[in-house]
């Protein structure tokens, strides 16, 4: 008996999963909106150099991840994501000071050319794919740093909204693979998202340090 749910939207069968990967695009757009809003108010302080990484490797990891995965909704989330953290960059780079790389912000980049090279050499999504993820793991550790230093530096809200939408596509991945419509490799993407992600959402959940009165 087939339990899954198939709506026709202009012609275009969309089962189940495609619903609710097409409704998780509501709270992560309205993330990177409160974001963004933030730090054109000045109310936070990304850096600008984790963010152009970012865009870099969320267009990496989107694509390679759609060859991975062969489809599209499923893979919205992460299309959508590269085209909002470039965007995000846009404007971090027009209200935001000027800011240095980093080390690991240059080995960050380093490795996203590497997988850009894996991708073409061999023509296997795996392998790009899974050296992408090392690289966004690389650019999120200015991120972990300087918000534990300063929790302030990034809102809380967006952190919590982009877990939770990761979670449910994490979600959407299990159903797939138990109903043998996708690969174990699929899970890679959104467990790391969800710990990077998770793990800065926490780190705004602590106090700034009390300066020491004279």
């Amino acid at each position: 008996m087939e339990t899954n749910l198939h709506i026709d939207v202009f012609g275009t069968n969309l089962t189940r999963e495609h619903v609710i990967a097409l409704i998780q695009l509501v709270p992560f757009l309205w993330a990177f909106w409160i974001y963004n809003r933030k730090a054109i108010n000045q109310e936070s302080a990304p850096s600008k150099a984790t963010w152009i990484l970012w865009s870099f490797t969320s267009t990496l990891n989107a694509f390679s991840y759609r060859s991975l995965s062969k489809d599209w909704l499923t893979a919205g989330v992460g299309i959508v994501d590269a085209f909002a953290c470039t965007f995000t960059f846009l404007v971090v780079l027009r209200y935001q000071g000027t800011t240095k790389f980093t080390r690991y912000e240059k080995l960050s980049l380093a490795i996203g050319l590497a997988a850009i090279g894996a991708w073409y050499l061999f023509r296997e999504a795996l392998y790009a794919n899974t050296i992408l993820q090392i690289a966004v793991v690389v650019s999120f550790v200015p991120a972990f740093i300087h918000t534990w230093n300063e929790p302030i530096r990034e809102p809380r809200t967006p952190w919590l909204l982009w877990t939770i939408v990761y979670l449910s596509n994490f979600g959407l991945v299990i159903a797939k693979v138990s109903t043998n419509r996708g690969s174990w490799r699929e899970m890679i993407h959104p467990i790391t998202y969800i710990l990077l992600h998770g793990v800065v959402w926490a780190l705004t959940l602590r106090k700034p340090k009390q300066a020491v009165s004279e």
